[in-house]
């Protein structure tokens, strides 16, 4: 399959934290330009729209849902694994 993601981690700071160490999680094209404007990283679920329309709003990974998201370790920083999209 073309385009696929491969998995990920990411180590997540408090909300104090710098918007380029932070992570949005959205569903909506309107809701990805405001993290990216915010200076954040972004995850979109694909349960309101095509993932072209999330992808060109500036999404960095787009998955089908949280299910696709795991914790990995919670101390001393929250850390996340994205499974394949």
């Amino acid at each position: 399959m073309a385009n696929r993601t491969p998995s990920l981690t990411l180590r997540l700071q408090p909300s104090s934290s710098p918007p380029e160490d932070c992570v949005v999680v959205e569903d909506v094209p309107a809701g990805v330009r405001a993290g990216k404007a915010a200076g954040a990283r972004v995850i979109a679920f694909r349960t309101t729209c095509k993932d072209p329309d999330l992808r060109a709003a500036g999404a960095d990974w787009v998955l089908k849902n949280c299910s696709q998201i795991s914790l990995l370790n919670d101390i001393p920083d929250l850390m996340l694994r994205l499974l394949d999209a």
